[in-house]
């Protein structure tokens, strides 16, 4: 088979934080014809949370029917080895080779972008492996997936609005025309002949050209901010409403900076395709109209037209692809500034009690000089074609008048057909300016696009209506042989856990750091989906059920429970803003809280800052712990909910807890939560090491005797 590759590598930014790996194997089968989505390799293989290893891309390499094999080969060896090739990076990172020459390497890193390094540099980073990989037989080219399609269909939908400002730009381009018609006219049959009787009737006609396109002009722009306004409304609202049905793993791999960039894309997209688009469409027809109609005037002056415009094209389309790479290193740029500003906000009180001020600044001014240096080089580019192109623009005229002097000198054109003639040549040259920008910035929509198109491609936690709704819950909850990992091929965080819990008891589950108790937690939750077993609720697999309308009747409080820059009231009701004060006042009394909210000058209308910062960490935990409550849930799971609390207080909500009928699900370190439920899971290693109640438990003398022990004061 003749297998047909593309000229050059296509770049794939890895959108996750651990992606780089699988990125580089999509640029590669790219390359080789067969494109193949970023969420189809995630679903295959993926970027699990500890990143992806070079055998599981050489297992996903050759699903694909592609010959692959890693290597461990110094950067000797490389020289005989087929590029491109994958290679491990820094050793934790993985980039694509492209070429590697005497002084320099050529690398493309799905994180930053093309890089052109100095071969001591590559020797520096390059970690001593690499995977090689060939089409086998049968290998299936596969084509790129359109992604303009469903973004003209978006413009589809307001129809109404494109075409009204697509008639109106017409009527001001025909109304443009009337401008070296008039200049004949004036020329020729007014100026030379001097008949000044004529003026006052041009004047009032030239007058009424003007007001009528202003109008138009008035009228475009009002339809514009319109056409744009329910573009941001259907743009931004697909996006969060797509982002929020996405599965909670999603949200692990990305950062909330890069999320931030991305729906600040949605601005970009919605420019393009509003201003860009029409114009572009517009252009493109008046082009061909205006020389259409100098043709008909001076073929030979024509021709001159057509070569300043080709040379003004060409300039642009040549600077195209590396504008494309600039705007693709800003964007990824961008975003590592965005996030290291994000983080700092978010862990100012860390950043405040470490004395880390000046730490944060550094790297977030290292991180923006970079942006700002990928911003410069490409202005640089730009201001450089746009003076070019520019040149070009002002010659053109000049060069015109020139040539057609000797037109109107040897009467094969009258003068003022002459000026008629120059101001054609000036509209055509202008909309062909505007068309070849116009297409830059279609190439900057791919990369918005593509950005976005990641959060629209990426399948969601559950399809509507694909799962029922949950029944009114008794409290009974079942694992059966549970086990989960977090990607394909990944080590099993838990391994084949089975357990029944009964309604109204109290199940608590414990273990050292990392035995898998947040996780089990997760899959309880639905945040996770089983590798093999069931989670069922009255007995029903969770999997039938809808999750979303599951939770919202579960109480749950984990160990990043948020509290919202609302009131305390309105933050206790955040699920049901209708509920009476009478049951959120009571949820608070449950929770241990009410006496404390009551000494605030403003009780429940107190205004709590964002992540409650302006509370303590127990008055936080707390009062997460009321919103769970507050609904009266058949089911609570608290995870480490009561760890900032004192023991006094502690105890306090414990005794309220225990007289509540539903079901509870404890994780927890100290024994003094636990030491009363009706059953304790003893985790180690992802795995249930022991199970009983307190007493027998600590009489077996394993390990929760041990952890026991630990924890006990000297």
């Amino acid at each position: 088979m003749k297998l047909r590759s593309p000229r050059c590598i296509p770049f794939i930014e890895q959108m996750e934080q651990s992606e780089c790996g699988v990125c580089c194997l999509a640029m590669l089968l790219g390359y080789y014809g067969c494109h193949v989505p970023l969420h189809e390799l995630r679903e295959r293989g993926g970027a699990g949370r500890d990143g992806t290893s070079l055998l599981l891309l050489r297992d996903m390499a050759r699903g694909y029917a592609m010959e692959a094999a890693g290597r461990r080969i110094g950067i000797d060896g490389i020289s005989k080895t087929d590029v491109p090739c994958i290679l491990h990076w820094e050793h934790n990172h993985f980039v694509i080779l492209k070429r590697l020459g005497k002084r320099r390497a050529t690398i493309i890193d799905p994180g930053v972008g093309r890089m052109n390094i100095p071969i001591g540099q590559f020797a520096e980073r390059y970690s001593g492996v690499l995977m090689t990989m060939k089409p086998a037989a049968g290998f299936v080219p596969r084509k790129r997936q359109p992604i303009w399609t469903s973004y003209f269909k978006l413009l589809g939908r307001h129809s109404g609005l494109v075409s009204q400002v697509v008639v109106m730009s017409l009527w001001i381009q025909m109304l443009a025309l009337a401008a070296p018609i008039s200049i004949r006219v004036l020329i020729d049959e007014v100026i030379l002949p001097k008949e000044t009787g004529f003026l006052p009737a041009i004047g009032i006609g030239f007058a009424a050209l003007a007001f009528v396109q202003t109008l138009f002009l008035l009228l475009r722009s009002q339809t514009l901010v319109l056409l744009q306004n329910r573009l941001d409304w259907s743009l931004m609202s697909a996006f969060l409403g797509r982002l929020l049905r996405l599965p909670y793993s999603f949200f692990l791999l990305r950062s909330n900076g890069d999320l931030i960039v991305r729906a600040n894309s949605n601005l970009m997209i919605r420019d393009i395709l509003s201003n860009r688009t029409v114009t572009a469409l517009l252009d493109g027809g008046m082009v061909v109209f205006f020389l259409l109609f100098m043709l008909e005037r001076s073929p030979a002056l024509t021709g001159w037209v057509v070569v300043a415009g080709a040379l003004q094209a060409g300039i642009s389309l040549l600077a195209r692809v590396p504008i494309r790479q600039l705007s693709q290193e800003q964007i990824l740029k961008q975003t590592a500034a965005t996030n290291s500003f994000v983080e700092t906000l978010r862990g100012i009180t860390d950043v405040k009690a470490g004395g880390m001020e000046s730490l944060a600044y550094e790297r977030w001014e290292r991180l923006y000089k970079q942006q700002l240096d990928t911003q410069r080089r490409r202005g640089v580019l730009e201001a450089g074609v746009d003076s070019v192109v520019g040149g070009l623009k002002f010659a053109a005229p000049l060069l015109l008048l020139w040539l057609g002097t000797n037109e109107v000198l040897t009467y094969r054109m009258t003068l003022g057909e002459l000026f008629a003639f120059f101001t054609l040549a000036a509209a055509f040259l202008t909309p062909l300016s505007t068309l070849v920008t116009t297409l830059n910035h279609m190439i900057m929509l791919g990369v918005y696009l593509n950005r976005v198109l990641d959060i629209h491609r990426s399948r969601e936690e559950q399809e509507d209506g694909a799962a029922a709704a949950p029944p009114h819950l008794t409290g009974k909850v079942e694992l059966r042989g549970v086990s989960f990992r977090y990607y394909p091929g990944g080590p099993e965080v838990i391994r084949d856990v089975s357990v029944t819990i009964e309604p109204g008891r109290k199940v608590a589950i414990v273990g050292a750091s990392g035995s898998g108790k947040s996780t089990l937690a997760g899959l309880l939750l639905g945040l996770y989906a089983p590798a093999s077993g069931e989670v069922r609720f009255d007995g029903i697999d969770l999997e039938r059920l809808d999750k979303r309308s599951l939770r919202s009747r579960l109480g749950v409080v984990t160990q990043s429970s948020f509290i919202f820059n609302r009131t305390i009231a309105e933050n206790i009701a955040i699920h049901d803003p209708g509920l009476p004060m009478e049951s959120i006042v009571q949820a608070a009394v449950m929770a241990g809280i009410h006496e404390d909210i009551m000494k605030m000058p403003q009780q429940y209308r107190t205004l709590v800052s964002e992540g409650g910062t302006n509370l303590s960490g127990g008055q936080r935990q707390r009062i997460a712990l009321a919103r769970a409550l507050v609904r009266n849930p058949a089911i609570v799971l608290l995870d480490e909910a009561t760890s900032a609390l004192d023991m006094r207080t502690e105890a306090a909500v414990e005794r309220n807890l225990s007289r509540l009928s539903c079901t509870r699900i404890v994780i927890a370190h100290r024994h003094s939560t636990v030491a009363d439920a009706d059953l304790i899971l003893v985790l180690q290693g992802g795995r249930v090491a022991e199970a009983g109640k307190h007493d027998e438990l600590l009489a077996a003398e394993g390990l929760y005797a041990a952890l026991y022990r630990q924890l006990q004061p000297c």
